[in-house]
């Protein structure tokens, strides 16, 4: 199972740009299927996430990989 499926509300996601936390505030499908599935694939998925200065935003969940550090990824502990 990938981490992004373990991903859960409430969780914190760490920025690999600017190394500030993000909470996870809502997880919602999203209307296109995962890439290389067929019609009964899986839906991919998209993150509503909490930003320090209060503003809300959605990710899907692709660049919410790319552009994030997930729980459990390395480097996630080293935020300086």
């Amino acid at each position: 199972m990938a981490k992004i499926d373990k991903l859960k509300e409430g969780d914190l996601v760490v920025s690999r740009a600017n190394k500030k936390a993000h909470i996870v505030l809502e997880i919602q499908k999203y209307h296109k299927r995962v890439y290389g599935s067929g019609s009964p694939g899986s839906m991919r998925k998209k993150f509503l996430l909490l930003f320090p200065d209060g503003r809300q935003k959605w990710k899907i969940d692709t660049a919410l990989k790319v552009e994030y550090y997930l729980p459990g990824d390395p480097w996630f502990d080293d935020i300086r």
